[in-house]
């Protein structure tokens, strides 16, 4: 009697190996943007609401840059902005932070329009 064996196609290992590292990938990098957020809110010295309330100000101050279907997100009062946007709205506001240090230390200039594109990738990784 021989048992029933399936075979994997060849390279099938290192696949499932690629699959585990996205998986842990995105994790790290949820994690990462966690961080981010965190470090910038308690450098500003907020407290979490008024972090959560300064973020959707900053994104709806941005929003003429912002894709269409994320203008939508973003409509009605501010206080009840849906938690999955307000993750997006602070990855946002960190962002600005970034850049704006980064703009007064090397007179550089930034985009909105290329901060929310950097914004919607790690987000896209984070929700």
């Amino acid at each position: 009697m021989s048992a029933a064996v399936t075979k994997k196609p060849a390279g099938s290992a290192g696949y499932e190996k690629e699959a585990i590292y996205t998986k842990n990938n995105i994790s790290q990098n949820q994690h990462a943007v966690n961080q981010a957020i965190v470090k910038t809110r308690t450098s500003l010295h907020l407290s979490l609401d008024e972090w959560h309330n300064f973020s959707v100000f900053c994104a709806r101050l941005a929003l003429d840059h912002a894709p269409p279907e994320i203008r939508q997100l973003f409509l009605g009062k501010p206080s009840e902005t849906p938690r999955n946007t307000l993750l997006l709205a602070e990855i946002f506001t960190t962002l600005v932070m970034r850049a704006e240090d980064a703009a007064e230390a090397t007179n550089a200039t930034y985009s909105y329009a290329d901060l929310w594109e950097q914004a919607l990738s790690l987000w896209g990784g984070a929700k």
